[in-house]
């Protein structure tokens, strides 16, 4: 009997500092990036990292742990890396030091190199105008009537 399902297309997903691993990119992300796989097809793909500068000035403390000292010095995606996988370094997708490792058709952009995205840290993406009017004028397709402003987009 033939399926009467329709296949899913997904005109764009929008990874902001993915935290999974590059292995598990490509099993879970890449096979349905521009062909129909399983009745699934994702058009384009987006990833959003931070440049490997930021990564390196990024801190993990006070806003995520509720410290009162920042307990890691480098990103979160590095202490996800160096001290949370099964082994240590880990090439996580989310991290520009590892996007060799994730050939194909995925859209890449760095923060604090590409104008489409300016957060400072692995927590800043969805408070960043210049990544959120871009994903919005991806999801629709042309420049936003009414972008995002800073202070739309504030931790309340």
């Amino acid at each position: 009997m033939a399926s009467t399902q329709k296949p899913l297309t997904l005109s764009s997903v929008h990874l902001m500092a993915p935290a999974c691993t590059v292995e598990f990119f490509y099993e879970l992300y890449a096979p349905f990036i521009g062909a129909k796989n399983g009745g699934v097809k994702i058009q384009n793909l987006f990833v959003y990292n931070l440049s490997a500068k930021r990564e390196l000035d990024d801190v993990v403390g006070p806003e995520i742990l509720n410290a009162t000292v920042p307990l890691y010095f480098k990103s979160l995606l590095y202490l996800v890396s160096n001290a949370f996988e099964e082994r240590s370094k880990q090439p996580l997708a989310g991290m520009q030091i590892f996007e060799p490792g994730l050939k194909g058709n995925a859209k890449i952009a760095h923060a604090g190199i590409d104008k489409t995205s300016d957060s400072e840290s692995h927590g800043g993406f969805d408070n960043d105008p210049a990544t959120m009017n871009t994903i919005l004028a991806n999801v629709l397709g042309q420049p936003a009537p009414q972008p995002f402003k800073p202070e739309e987009l504030k931790d309340f």
